[in-house]
C-alpha cells in the first residue's frame, strides 16, 4: 500500500474486445483507447472516444462525452438511472456506453487496492479450486460513494498473492454475470499490474463458460505518476 499511496493517476492504452459491445450495438468500440485514471478518486477519461476528437469524463457522478479541450458534447447527470428496466438484449447509447467503460475499467485500475479504500466491508470465505490452483476468497461489499457492477463481489488470490478472478453480477445489465479472469502480470512503477483479461459468463457451478468472451481487453501500454 506505501507504493500505490505514493501515486496519484494511471496512463493505460488498452485494446478492447469481446462480443459485449456488438450486442449492445456498439461494435466501433472494440478498439484502443487511452485512459486517464485518478487512483484514489473515481475520475476517469478516454480519448478517443468512439472517435477521433471526442473523449468521455467520469467524475463526480456525472458522465459526459467531451472535445479533448473539456467542451461537453453531451451528459448525463445520473448515468445509473438511465439503465433502469435494461436487460442483457437491451442495446446502448453513447452514455450508457460511456458510463460501463468508465466505472468498470476504473475498478480494474485500482483492484485490489481499492478494496482498502474508506466504506468497503471485506471478508474472507471459503477458497476454491480454479484452474488448478487453490485461490483464497475475498467477499468485498463496495461502499455507495463509488459505481460498480454490483454490491457484493468476490475476488479470487492466487498462492502468490495476486488478484486471479472477479465475479460479479452486472447490475446495469439485469442477468448478466460475470466470471472475470486477469493473466500476464507486469511490474510498473512498483506496481504489479495484469495486462491481459478475459469475462466469460459462469455456467451454474460458477465455472466460466469459455466458448462464449463478453470481453477482452489487453494493456499494451501502462505507467503511474
Amino acid at each position: 500500500m506505501k507504493r500505490w499511496n505514493e501515486l496519484s493517476e494511471a496512463f493505460v492504452t488498452m485494446k478492447i474486445g469481446g462480443v459485449l459491445w456488438e450486442s449492445k450495438q456498439v461494435p466501433g468500440f472494440a478498439s484502443i483507447g487511452r485512459i486517464r485514471a485518478k487512483l484514489h478518486e473515481q475520475i476517469y477519461f478516454n480519448e478517443p472516444f468512439l472517435k477521433e476528437g471526442q473523449r468521455s469524463h467520469f467524475q463526480n457522478g456525472t458522465i459526459a462525452i467531451e472535445t479533448p479541450d473539456g467542451s461537453v458534447i453531451k451528459e448525463r447527470t445520473h448515468p445509473r438511472e438511465a439503465f433502469k428496466g435494461h436487460t442483457m438484449e437491451t442495446p446502448w447509447d453513447d452514455l450508457h456506453l460511456a458510463y460501463f467503460n468508465a466505472y468498470a475499467t476504473w475498478t480494474y485500475l485500482t483492484l485490489p487496492f481499492v478494496l482498502t479504500y474508506e466504506g468497503f466491508q471485506v471478508e474472507e470465505v471459503e477458497g476454491r479450486m480454479d484452474n488448478g490452483e487453490k485461490c483464497r476468497v475475498l467477499k468485498a461489499t463496495f461502499p455507495d460513494y463509488l459505481a460498480y457492477h454490483s454490491k457484493e463481489q468476490k475476488f479470487y488470490f492466487g498462492p502468490n498473492g495476486l488478484l486471479r478472478r472477479l465475479d460479479y453480477d452486472v447490475e446495469v445489465s439485469k442477468g448478466a454475470s460475470g466470471a472475470h479472469y486477469v493473466h500476464d502480470y507486469q511490474e510498473f512503477n512498483g506496481i504489479m499490474v495484469p495486462t491481459k483479461r478475459l469475462v466469460y459468463p459462469p455456467d451454474e457451478n460458477n465455472d466460466p463458460i469459455k466458448d462464449l468472451l463478453v470481453v477482452s481487453a489487453e494493456l499494451t501500454e501502462v505507467s503511474f505518476k
